[in-house]
């Protein structure tokens, strides 16, 4: 009998390039057929799993980051250096995490006043029509009455 290997963790780019390729996969599938409003509940649905996803990459980031802290230090470089680079590091991903946050609201913010926008040039062509139809039935009396 064989002993049994214990099995490896994946790696985080392995996990990365997973989640890419489902996420890809579902996006993929979203832009099929359906209501827009389906297609994007079924967007939205998708990008929240992603968010899902994405939060485990910090947490194996945090774990791989104390590894080599202490792997540093094991090699003998000085104990200040090793706890200080993942500090300076974890500040930076969390940097990115505060920009990308503050461009997805500013996203919303935009899509919100692209909808209102839109909706507004609608009632606009609306009454256009309902202008141009009143003048036209306008004429056709006025004409009626010039040939009594």
């Amino acid at each position: 009998m064989r002993p049994r290997r214990k099995e490896q963790e994946p790696s985080l780019e392995s996990q990365l390039r997973l989640a890419q390729r489902r996420g890809s996969r579902r996006l993929k599938l979203c832009d099929k057929g359906g209501s827009s409003e389906s297609r994007r509940k079924r967007r939205a649905l998708v990008e929240q799993e992603i968010y899902g996803q994405m939060e485990h990459i910090p947490t194996k980031y945090y774990k791989l980051l104390g590894e080599v802290a202490s792997l540093r230090a094991s090699r003998g470089v000085k104990s200040e250096q090793a706890a200080r680079t993942p500090v300076l590091r974890t500040f930076e991903v969390d940097g990115i995490r505060r920009d990308l946050e503050e461009s997805n609201r500013k996203v919303k913010r935009l899509d919100e006043a692209l909808r209102e926008r839109d909706h507004t040039i609608a009632q606009v062509e609306v009454k256009k029509k309902a202008a141009m139809n009143t003048r036209c039935q306008m004429d056709e009396e006025y004409a009626e009455l010039v040939k009594i």
